[in-house]
C-alpha cells in the first residue's frame, strides 16, 4: 500500500514546541516501525508556516489549508494519508477538507476519539485555546469567515461526527452537540458494550445516509493516564486502552472504508518513559490494516 504520512508539529502556531515536540517520537517510535515492517511505499511530508506568522490562529488557518491540499494530493495519488499533528485542528479540519475535495465530497463522516469535546466557540471558551474548537469549526458553528477561504471547506452535519471517549465536556460545548446533532460515545458504552454494540446502530445510519469514507482522529490524550502514560497537560483520568481504539476501528472497516486518520496532541514532556507512542503504534497498525484492506485484530 502506498502512504502519504504528513507531519505537521506545531503547537498554538509555535513549531516544535509543547505538543508540537510530540511528533518526531511519534513518528519514530509509532508510525514509521509500524508501517515499514509491512512493507508499505512510505512516503514524509512535513508541513511548515512563515515563521513570521503573526498569530496563533492565522498559523492554524494555513496549516488547515496546507493539511487539506496535502491528504488531497495523496489520495489524488492513491496514497493513504496518515497525519501526525500536535494539534488538532488542522488535522481534523484539513483532513475532512481534503477528503471532501477529492474523495467523496458529501460522503464524509468523522469518529473523533478526545479526552475533550473540542466543541468550544469563541463565544463559550473560557481558555480562548483555539484548539478546542476543532468540531465546532468542523460543524460550521464558528470562525466562519476563514474557513470560507479554505478551499473545499463546507460545513459537515453534526449528524455525521462522533465523540468517543469525552471525560471533560462544558455546558456550552454540550448545547452545541445537541443543536448540531454531534453524537456522544462515552467512555462506559465501549468498556462495558463493546464497539459494536456502540457502533453498529451509527454505521448503519451512515451507509443508509450516503457516506461513503470515514476520518478516524485519534487524540492520544483519550488513552488512560494511569494505564498508559498521561499525553499531554490537559490529561483527564479514566480513559480508554488502546485495544478499545482498535476495536472501533475494526468495526468501521468492516461497514465503510477509512479515508483518512491522524493522531494528535502528544506532549513528551508529560511521558517520561515514552510509554504513549508505544500504545499510539497498535492503533497506526488498525488504521493501516484497515486502509489496506486487512481485517484489523
Amino acid at each position: 500500500m502506498r502512504m502519504q504520512v504528513i507531519e505537521v508539529p506545531y503547537d498554538s502556531g509555535s513549531r516544535d514546541r509543547g505538543m508540537g515536540r510530540g511528533v518526531a517520537p511519534l513518528m519514530e517510535r509509532a508510525v514509521l516501525p509500524t508501517v515499514q515492517v509491512r512493507g508499505h511505499d512510505v512516503r514524509r511530508r512535513s508541513l511548515s508556516v512563515n515563521a513570521a506568522m503573526p498569530a496563533e490562529a492565522a498559523a492554524a488557518f494555513a496549516l488547515q489549508r496546507d493539511t487539506a491540499t496535502a491528504v488531497a494530493e495523496a489520495l489524488a495519488g492513491g496514497a493513504f494519508p496518515l497525519i501526525v499533528s500536535g494539534n488538532c485542528n488542522p488535522a481534523a479540519v484539513g483532513a475532512v477538507t481534503g477528503l471532501r475535495r477529492e474523495a467523496a465530497r458529501d460522503g464524509v463522516a468523522v469518529i473523533w476519539f478526545d479526552a475533550h469535546a473540542d466543541c468550544e466557540t469563541p463565544e463559550t471558551t473560557e481558555s480562548a485555546l483555539l484548539d478546542g474548537m476543532g468540531m465546532a469549526m468542523l460543524a460550521g458553528e464558528c470562525w466562519r469567515g476563514p474557513l470560507a477561504a479554505l478551499p473545499g471547506f463546507s460545513p459537515l452535519a453534526g449528524s455525521r461526527m462522533v465523540l468517543v471517549a469525552a471525560r471533560q465536556v462544558s455546558e456550552g460545548e454540550r448545547a452545541l452537540m445537541r443543536r448540531t446533532g454531534i453524537r456522544d460515545v462515552p467512555v462506559a458504552s465501549l468498556v462495558e458494550g463493546g464497539a459494536e454494540a456502540a457502533f453498529g446502530p451509527i454505521l448503519a445510519d451512515w451507509r443508509r445516509d450516503g457516506v461513503r469514507t470515514v476520518y478516524i482522529h485519534v487524540d492520544v490524550d483519550v488513552l488512560d493516564p494511569a494505564q498508559v502514560a498521561p499525553a499531554n497537560r490537559f490529561t483527564e483520568p479514566d480513559g480508554l486502552m488502546p485495544a478499545h481504539v482498535r476495536e472501533v476501528v475494526a468495526a468501521v472497516a468492516r461497514v465503510l472504508p477509512i479515508g483518512a486518520g491522524a493522531l494528535a496532541a502528544y506532549d513528551p514532556d508529560y511521558d517520561p518513559d515514552g510509554r504513549i507512542p508505544v500504545a499510539a503504534a497498535e492503533i497506526v497498525e488498525s488504521m493501516v490494516e484497515a486502509a489496506a484492506g486487512v481485517a484489523p485484530r
